[in-house]
């Protein structure tokens, strides 16, 4: 465990903000967890839980403590029906459990490589891309509840997983801990080409023939072409989540806007948030020291310099120029933690 008073979070935080905690603490066993919860609320302090940091936005300096989740393990622990159940310890960062997965014919993965963050965040998010979510192979998850200091494990119906959201998102918002997931992973490759991005890098070859590597290569290559490396400019990766709406809204929508994409699903249209936000000229555009990233409006960038203030009052912005166009509001993707001034 390691100890810091009046600590900068630049290191700890995709956007590379410069905020600073009270406090950080560094933990990489169970039971150091269980303590300092238990500390923390004693003393009633404030105090938030980090892994990747990739998926937050500190709105201001954090009054209180934050804890960084650094606890390591990956196991093959069982077979169940011909899949592999394998527990991780969820201060493991993800992407590179999804390739330790793939060299050791765990398959399922392969579409959500290069995803930041650790894969503790994986079900509370129930991160997703390319057509695959974590959901579809999250088996169970151990968390500790950090009111009554029970470890509880959930099974995959329990965790109610949806469109990036889960039960964690939800009805346990706040206070728990997630120290492992276990995953159901298949022995045999099924590659999903359902993107036509990725669909398009497999053209003309039977998919008997594709490698799960070769899946994982052409994501991480389409994902390098899209999205800004965290460590070289900040960002969170997607800031809003695709709107869901009603087919007969989106056909109402389609009358006005023609060229708006949807993807259909029964009775329900997702809308790409990042084309809304481009219809509404902020795809590359700058305000003050942030902005959207050229080739992808859905991300917001820190040039540098910005402020929390600074990435708030232009997610805003967009928000409000999206509402007005096409009577759509969008939803944070992105966890604000402080006031959202919004």
């Amino acid at each position: 465990m390691l100890h810091y008073l009046k600590k900068s979070l630049k290191d700890y935080n995709s956007f590379q903000l410069d905020v600073t905690a009270d406090e950080l603490i560094i933990l990489s066993e169970v039971n150091e967890v269980i303590s300092e919860v238990k500390r923390l609320t004693a003393d009633n302090r404030n105090f938030v839980i980090l892994g990747g940091g990739s998926n937050v936005l500190f709105s201001a300096d954090y009054n209180g403590t934050v804890l960084i989740n650094r606890l390591k393990g990956v196991s093959a622990i069982s077979e169940l029906d011909g899949d592999f159940l394998i527990n991780v310890s969820s201060g493991e960062d993800w992407d590179a459990f999804v390739q330790t997965a793939v060299e050791n014919g765990w398959y399922g993965l392969e579409n959500l490589s290069l995803i930041p963050g650790t894969v503790g965040a994986s079900p509370i998010q129930n991160i997703g891309a390319y057509g695959q979510e974590a959901g579809n192979f999250i088996h169970s998850v151990t968390y500790l509840d950090l009111l009554s200091k029970e470890i509880i494990t959930l099974n995959n119906e329990s965790c109610r997983f949806g469109y990036r959201n889960s039960i964690f998102k939800q009805e346990l918002k706040g206070p728990f801990f997630i120290i492992s997931v276990t995953f159901r992973l298949q022995k045999r490759f099924t590659p999903v080409l359902s993107y036509a991005d990725l669909a398009n890098r497999f053209k003309g070859k039977e998919t008997s023939d594709i490698s799960a590597q070769e899946v994982r290569n052409s994501v991480i290559e389409i994902r390098r072409s899209k999205l800004p490396d965290p460590k070289e400019i900040g960002n969170a990766g997607s800031f809003f989540k695709n709107p869901e709406i009603r087919l007969s809204e989106f056909n109402v929508l389609k009358e006005k806007f023609p060229q708006i994409p949807g993807f259909i699903k029964g009775d329900w249209v997702k809308v790409p948030a990042g084309w809304l936000i481009q219809e509404t000229g902020w795809r590359g555009k700058r305000y003050k020291n942030a902005g959207t990233y050229q080739n992808q409006a859905l991300v917001l960038i820190n040039y540098g310099s910005a402020t929390p203030e600074e990435l708030i009052e232009l997610k805003n912005l967009i928000k409000k120029d999206v509402l007005d166009k096409f009577s759509l509001e969008l939803e944070e993707e992105v966890n604000i933690i402080g006031p959202d001034f919004g």
